[in-house]
C-alpha cells in the first residue's frame, strides 16, 4: 500500500516536474512577458552609463554578468562600441555629462533651474524607453547577448524608431509569424470568398485572387498591389451557360473546383446568380492586409523634420529667454557658456527623438484602426460602410466578402481577427509604457511651473514654452491615442453588428430552402396575373414546377478555386447518429421561429416603401444580397412541425449546413465580444475611452486656472 502511495507521488512530482520545464521553455522564448529583472538591469546600467560613462564600467560589468559575459552584454548595448552607429550618442553623453556636472559645481546665475530639469528629464525618460524594450526581450535573447555580438539590422530593428515607425518588410512577416506562433494557428486554415460575376469588378477580384495564390513575399515587394495593375499571367476567363442546368467552365485545370454540395448549399436562394468560390489560405490574406497597411501607413519625412524644427526651437527657447532678461544667449560668464553650449546637443537630440516615440505611437494606433477596419471590410459588401471605403483608400477595394455560410470560413475568420489583433503585440506595450512614462515626464514639468507660480511668486516664461511645448504635442497625440484606441475597442461590436446582418441573411436562405423543399411559390401581389399575357409570369411558373434539385443546379454556374479542393459536405449516411438524434436541432427550431427581418441587410434607401402583400417578387429581381422576406407559410414549417424541420435538415445536406453556419455565428459574435472585454486597449493603464480622457484633461485645466489667478492676484497688487 505503501509502495502504491510512493509511486503515485512520484508521478505527481514527475508530471509537475514537466510542466515547470515546459513552462519555463515558454518562458525564455516569450517575447510580449514583461520581465522586471531584466528591465530594471537595463534602467540601472543605461543611467549609470549616461552619468558617469567610463568611470562606472566596472560596475556594469558586474551589472550585466561579469566573468559570464558582461564585456559582450556592454557592446551589444553599444557601451563599448566606437562605431558609427553608436557615435552620437556617444558624443550626446559625452555633452550631457560636461553640462551637467559644470552647473552642479558653478551654478551659473544667468541658467535657468527648467533647463537642467528638462535635459535630465529627457535624457533619463530615454534610458526608461530603452530598458522597457530590454525588458520586452525573451530570456533566451538576453543570454544570447552574453555569448554572441548582436548584428547591427538586429539591433536597429528592435528599437521603436527604425523598427516600428515605418515597418519594413521582413519586420512585418517575423512579427505576424510570432502572432501565429502564439495564438498557435493552424496553417492549414482557409477562407472561403463569393464573388457574383454580374459585379463590375469581377475581373479585378478574380485577378486578385490569382495574385494572393503566390508567394506571400510578393505581397510586401510588389509594386503594383492594385488588381488593375496586376499583370494578368494568363488567367483563363470561364463561361457559363445559363440555358441549362449544368455547370460548365473553361478554368485551369490547377483551380479545383467546389463539391456539388457547396454548388447546392448556395442555390437555396433559387436565383440563378452566377457565383465564383475562392479557397485562400488565411496567412495569405492576413500577409496581404498587413502590406497594404504597412504600405500606406508610412510617416513621411517631412513630419519628422517638421518635430526636429520644434525640439531645436524648444532648445532655443530658454537662450531667447535670457536675451530679453538683458544676459547674453550663451549667458554672463563662462560656466554658463559651458552648460548651455553643451546642454543644446543632449536637449535637442533627445527631445526629438523622444517625439518620434511619440509619432510612432500615433501611427502604430493608426495602423491597429486599418487593420481592424480591413476585418470589417470582409464582412460587407455595401460600397458607403466605413469598412469599404477604408479598402478603397488602402488599393484593397477588389478583396471580396466572406462566404460566411462556410462553417470553417466562420471559424478562421475569428483566427484572422485574432492574429492582426496581436500583430506587433511587444511594441504595442512598449509603446503604452512610453506614453505613461512621457506623461509622468510632462506632469513633471507642470509641476515645477506651478512650485514657481505659488512658493516662489514668478513667472518665467522659459518654463512656460518648454512645458507648454511638450504638453501641446503631447495633448494633439494623446487625443488621437485615445480615440484610434476607442475605434479598436469597438472594433468587436462593429463587427458583431455586421455578422447580425449574415444571420438575417442565413435565415432568410433557411426559410427559403424550406419553401422550396415543401415546393411552395414566390409570394406574389394579391391579383393573379394570366401567363397569357406575362410571359416572365408564365416562365416564372415553369421555373417553380421544377424539382428541389434541379433549381439548385441552376443558381451557380461556376465555381473556382484557387487554393486546394474543399472538403464535401457530410451526407445523411455519413453523420453520426448522435448527430442526427442530436436535440440542438430543436434549439435551432426554437431560434427560427422568431421573425426576420431584412433592416440590417438593406440600407435605407432599398428598403421597399409598400407593404409586403402588395410585393410581387422575380427571379430576376432577387440576389443574395437582399434575399425577400419569408413567406408566413414557411415560418409556420418550423413552428407547428418542429420534429418535421429536424427530419428535414438530417435529410439535407444544405439545410444542415446553413443551420450549423447560423449557429457558428452566433458563437463568433460572442467570442469577438469577448475578446473585446479581456484585452482591451489601453492608455495609462486604464481603458481607452472618453472618461479617461475626461480625466486627463483636468491638468491643462488647473494649469490655466492657475496662470489666471496669478495674474489677477499681479493685478490686484
Amino acid at each position: 500500500m505503501a509502495k502504491g502511495k510512493f509511486k503515485k507521488l512520484r508521478d505527481t512530482t514527475l508530471s509537475r516536474k514537466a510542466t515547470s520545464t515546459f513552462g519555463s521553455k515558454a518562458r525564455d522564448t516569450d517575447e510580449v512577458a514583461f520581465s522586471f529583472q531584466q528591465f530594471f538591469i537595463d534602467l540601472v546600467g543605461h543611467i549609470l552609463y549616461r552619468q558617469f560613462l567610463f568611470p562606472c564600467y566596472p560596475v556594469m560589468w558586474l551589472l550585466y554578468g561579469g566573468r559570464k559575459g558582461g564585456w559582450m552584454a556592454m557592446k551589444n548595448r553599444h557601451f563599448l562600441s566606437f562605431s558609427w552607429h553608436s557615435w552620437l550618442p556617444l558624443l550626446t553623453v559625452v555633452f550631457y555629462m560636461i553640462s551637467f556636472y559644470t552647473y552642479v559645481l558653478g551654478r551659473p546665475a544667468s541658467v535657468y533651474a527648467i533647463e537642467i530639469l528638462h535635459m535630465v528629464l529627457v535624457v533619463h525618460l530615454h534610458s526608461f524607453t530603452v530598458a522597457v524594450k530590454y525588458g520586452f526581450v525573451s530570456r533566451r535573447s538576453f543570454r544570447e547577448r552574453r555569448e554572441r555580438m548582436i548584428d547591427n539590422n538586429e539591433y536597429e530593428e528592435e528599437m521603436l524608431i527604425s523598427g516600428w515607425l515605418n515597418v519594413k518588410p521582413c519586420r512585418a512577416c517575423a512579427e505576424l509569424r510570432a502572432a501565429t506562433e502564439r495564438l498557435k494557428v493552424d496553417p492549414n486554415a482557409r477562407l472561403r470568398f463569393a464573388i457574383a460575376e454580374d459585379n463590375e469588378g469581377f475581373e479585378d477580384t478574380q485577378q486578385l485572387m490569382h495574385f494572393l495564390s503566390g508567394d506571400p513575399k510578393d505581397f510586401y515587394h510588389c509594386k503594383h498591389l492594385r488588381p488593375s495593375q496586376l499583370p494578368p499571367d494568363d488567367i483563363e476567363q470561364g463561361t457559363a451557360n445559363d440555358t441549362t442546368t449544368d455547370t460548365t467552365t473553361n478554368t485551369s485545370s490547377s483551380l479545383p473546383r467546389a463539391p456539388s454540395e457547396v454548388r447546392k448549399r448556395t442555390a437555396t436562394s433559387s436565383v440563378c446568380t452566377e457565383l465564383v468560390l475562392y479557397d485562400l489560405p488565411m496567412i495569405k490574406v492576413a500577409h496581404y492586409i498587413v502590406a497594404n497597411v504597412i504600405q500606406y501607413g508610412r510617416v513621411a519625412k517631412h513630419t519628422m523634420v517638421g518635430l526636429g524644427v520644434i525640439a531645436f526651437l524648444t532648445t532655443l527657447f530658454p537662450g531667447i529667454a535670457r536675451m530679453v532678461n538683458g544676459y547674453g544667449f550663451f549667458g554672463s560668464d563662462a560656466a554658463s557658456y559651458v552648460v548651455v553650449a553643451c546642454g543644446i546637443v543632449p536637449i535637442f537630440f533627445y527631445t526629438w527623438v523622444n517625439y518620434m516615440f511619440l509619432i510612432t505611437a500615433h501611427a502604430d494606433f493608426a495602423r491597429r484602426c486599418t487593420l481592424m477596419a480591413c476585418c470589417g471590410g470582409l464582412l460587407t459588401r455595401d460600397e458607403e460602410d466605413k469598412e469599404r471605403e477604408v479598402l478603397q483608400a488602402r488599393g484593397m477595394g477588389a478583396l471580396p466578402v466572406l462566404d460566411l455560410a462556410d462553417v470553417s470560413t466562420v471559424r478562421t475568420f475569428l483566427t484572422l481577427r485574432r492574429v492582426l489583433k496581436d500583430w506587433g503585440r511587444r511594441y504595442l506595450q512598449r509603446i503604452t509604457m512610453f506614453i505613461g512614462c512621457f506623461f509622468v515626464v510632462n506632469v513633471a514639468l507642470i509641476a515645477w511651473f506651478l512650485y514657481e507660480l505659488y512658493a516662489r511668486k514668478v513667472f518665467e516664461i522659459q518654463t512656460v514654452i518648454i512645458a507648454g511645448t511638450h504638453n501641446l504635442l503631447l495633448g494633439a497625440i494623446f487625443i488621437f491615442l485615445v480615440f484610434n484606441g476607442m475605434t479598436i475597442n469597438k472594433s468587436g461590436e462593429r463587427h458583431s453588428f455586421l455578422l447580425v446582418r449574415h444571420q438575417d441573411r442565413i435565415a432568410a436562405m433557411i426559410q427559403l430552402r424550406l419553401k422550396e423543399l415543401a415546393g411552395e411559390r414566390w409570394p406574389h401581389s394579391g391579383e393573379e396575373d394570366d401567363p397569357a399575357d406575362d410571359p416572365a409570369a408564365a416562365a416564372d411558373s415553369d421555373t417553380n414546377k421544377k424539382t428541389a434539385e434541379e433549381r439548385a443546379k441552376c443558381v451557380v454556374d461556376r465555381v473556382e478555386h484557387a487554393g486546394t479542393a474543399s472538403q464535401a459536405l457530410p451526407t445523411v449516411a455519413s453523420l453520426p447518429p448522435a448527430v442526427r438524434s442530436s436535440t440542438r436541432a430543436d434549439s435551432i427550431t426554437s431560434d427560427t421561429t422568431s421573425s426576420k427581418t431584412l433592416d440590417g441587410l438593406l440600407s435605407p434607401r432599398q428598403l421597399p416603401t409598400q407593404p409586403s402583400s402588395s410585393l410581387k417578387w422575380t427571379k430576376a429581381d432577387t440576389n443574395l444580397s437582399a434575399l425577400p422576406p419569408p413567406s408566413s407559410e414557411s415560418q409556420q414549417l418550423q413552428t407547428q412541425q418542429p420534429s418535421s424541420y429536424n427530419q428535414v435538415m438530417q435529410v439535407d445536406p444544405v439545410l444542415y449546413e446553413l443551420t450549423l453556419a447560423k449557429d457558428r455565428l452566433q458563437m463568433l459574435e460572442h467570442e469577438i465580444k469577448l475578446d473585446g472585454d479581456e484585452a482591451p486597449i489601453s492608455i495609462l493603464g486604464f481603458k481607452a475611452e472618453m472618461e479617461l480622457l475626461r480625466a486627463v484633461s483636468v491638468i491643462p485645466i488647473a494649469t490655466v486656472t492657475a496662470i489666471s489667478e496669478f495674474w489677477l492676484n499681479e493685478r490686484g497688487a
